[in-house]
């Protein structure tokens, strides 16, 4: 969320202005910032389609003139798209996810701390998000709401 501040510096409006209009407290996104976490994918998506951005500008400042239409998916849902990369990238169609998680995407983080994340049992800082994205070769977009643009800006569900 580290273009969050710009934007709204940008558009005159003040972090309590804006916690009060999308609903959340106003000390939200001290904490957002001060522990370095990815808020829940909910409220991601909620922040991203009031201003009006897209989630890599959002949360990597990617993309910054891109409109968005969201729906919000929950954690396990990115964690489906993990494991669906994952397999189709290795053909491994019945290794334990446990293992081939840990073989490509271990160096990340370990399965245990994302599976605990994806279940929301805990949060985990914005950025192992975004190299789990990278190193799937994936837009955080993408893994965050399974969303896609073709070349001519139109969404997609699928890769």
């Amino acid at each position: 969320m580290q273009e969050l501040d710009y934007f709204l510096e940008k558009k005159g409006i003040s972090r309590r202005q804006f916690c009060t209009q999308i609903e959340i407290p106003s000390s939200t996104i001290a904490t957002w910032k001060s522990k370095n976490i990815l808020p829940n994918t909910e409220l991601i998506c909620k922040v991203a389609k009031f201003l009006n951005v897209s989630i890599d500008w959002l949360v990597n400042g990617e993309d910054p003139k891109t409109e968005i239409n969201i729906v919000a998916f929950g954690r396990h849902t990115i964690m489906d798209r993990i494991e669906t990369i994952l397999r189709q990238n290795t053909n491994s169609f019945d290794t334990p996810i446990a293992e081939l998680y840990t073989e490509h995407l271990g160096k990340i983080a370990d399965f245990d701390l994302i599976n605990n994340w994806s279940l929301g049992r805990i949060n985990v800082p914005e950025s192992i998000i975004t190299f789990l994205a990278k190193e799937l070769k994936v837009t955080t977009d993408w893994l965050l709401t399974g969303q896609r643009r073709n070349r001519s800006g139109y969404r997609h569900t699928s890769l």
